[in-house]
């Protein structure tokens, strides 16, 4: 392996005869220092960077990528595999991604009416991981059931507010509740019982 500074770039020429071409800007967007260690909050001012910044030196020190900049004393330091995991052009792992299940059995699905997922209110609201395998539950197969739910409609809110929450930082659309105490998420069906 070895690293070359270009005009515009940094090239790392792996083992493998890949490259990976890194701009100069993205490393200093990129750079751990500029987040703050525990929140991951961007604690630098990216705008202060100027935009044809090219770095003075690069080398490698125990699998840790470290770029020296000349207009800051302390050098860069990137792990090499989140470099490899993250570089520019490379598809990440889209946790939204679920593939649908084919509800017709004759089309090469599954028999869906002995098969639809049910999820206890109380555990919807107390784990992430349960709320979690609901949503990608309801966008899988389009259609689950809440059960144990109060008998009044704040109680199927209250479900369908920790999945607001979630996917609006996933920057999908908020659900939407209906008074009926169905709610429609991603594509799916959500049945308060």
């Amino acid at each position: 392996m070895h690293i070359s500074l270009e005009a515009s770039h940094l090239a790392i020429h792996w083992s493998d005869d890949t490259v990976s071409v890194l701009p100069y800007l993205w490393l200093r967007d990129t750079d751990p220092a500029g987040f703050h260690h525990q929140t991951g909050e961007r604690t630098s001012d990216l705008t202060s960077v100027a935009l044809d910044i090219v770095a003075t030196r690069a080398v490698l020190d125990n699998n840790t990528f470290v770029v020296t900049w000349p207009d800051q004393s302390a050098p860069s330091r990137l792990p090499l595999d989140w470099i490899r995991q993250h570089q520019p052009g490379k598809r990440r792992e889209d946790p939204a991604s679920v593939r649908p299940t084919l509800w017709r059995a004759s089309q090469g699905g599954v028999d869906m009416a002995a098969n639809i997922a049910r999820f206890p209110a109380d555990a919807l609201l107390q784990s992430d991981a349960t709320l979690n395998e609901w949503l990608r539950a309801t966008k899988r197969d389009g259609l689950t059931f809440v059960d144990g739910l109060d008998d009044t409609i704040d109680a199927g809110k209250a479900v369908a507010a920790c999945s607001t929450v979630v996917m609006r930082s996933s920057r999908v659309q908020a659900i939407d509740i209906c008074m009926d105490a169905m709610s429609t998420a991603q594509n799916g069906i959500v049945v308060f019982v």
